[in-house]
Order: C-alpha cells, then structure tokens, then sequence
C-alpha cells in the first residue's frame, strides 16, 4: 500500500525565502518508501517439475494440470504467505512427506508450520505442513507414509523469510 503523497510549500512561495525546500527530493524519498514495503499482492508461481519432489524412496509427480492453486504473497518485508490447491497429484512407492519448493528464491531461516488438508484417494485426513530452510514440506499426522496413489494437498502457510 503507497502512503499519502503531500507536496512541500516553502515559507513564501518564491524558493528564496525561510526553509527553502526540495520537493523533488520528497518525493524520491516516497519512492524509496513505497519500494520497500511489499504489496501484499499474490503472485502465482510458474510450473517447474522440478520444484516437487518426496522423502522416503518413493516419488511425488506433480503436473501443470494437477495445480488448481500455487501462489504466495510478501506481507511484509520478511513474511511470505502461501497458499496451494494441488488436486491428482501422483504418489509411488513408499512417500514419507512430500516436499515443494519455496517460490520467489525465498528461504525460510525458522522452521513454521499449520495444519493442512490432504486427501489420499477418497480419503480425507490432516497434516502438517512445515517450512524450512528453501522447502516447504507437507506430512501427513499421524506421521505415516503418504498412500501410494491419487493425492490431493489444500493449504495455506505463513512464514518468516531471510
């Protein structure tokens, strides 16, 4: 959110008389505010294969068609925001916990973590979804293995960045 921009009025009007001022030099100032405080707005976050992957031996497949949502927001200069929706994710072999990649070349300094929603097949549960140094890793509790199959992964998280 951009603050109020106000113009600077010298004593007289003439830039010659009492406090002469620099109006220009204000308004850089504005811009330098506005620069450093995040927007809040949501980004949406590129398809990478490569940022999904899984612990335990076994594999997590994510496809562009899978992510109905994968966007993060800055709330601060060192809060991110991110919220996913993956629907038919694909899980073989024994998966302990699966792991995304923290968008925007962010890292996480402190572990933070919430409930998330995950659903094996027809089958609805909770986890628990963490962030950690560059990932963001989502396990199902109690901790089990992830049944092999048709997953799906709803939440939101909120964390410190570096």
């Amino acid at each position: 959110m951009a603050i109020t921009r106000t113009a600077m009025v010298d004593d007289d009007g003439t830039g010659t008389t009492g406090t002469v001022i620099n109006n220009a030099w204000k308004q850089q100032f504005y811009d330098q505010i506005d620069a450093a405080i995040p927007t809040g707005v949501w980004t949406a976050v590129p398809y990478n294969a490569a940022d999904y992957s899984a612990s335990g031996g076994g594999t997590w497949t994510v496809e562009a068609g899978d992510i109905t949502m994968f966007r993060y927001a800055l709330v601060s200069p060192k809060t991110m925001i991110v919220a996913i929706n993956f629907n038919n994710t694909a899980v073989a072999g024994t998966v302990n916990y699966v792991t995304i990649k923290i968008p925007g070349g962010a890292s996480c300094p402190n572990a933070m973590g919430t409930a998330v929603r995950v659903l094996e097949g027809a089958t609805r549960s909770f986890g628990f979804i963490y962030s950690t140094g560059t990932s963001i890793n989502v396990e199902k509790v109690p901790y089990t293995p992830v049944t092999a199959g048709v997953v799906g992964l709803f939440g939101t998280i909120a964390f410190e960045i570096a």
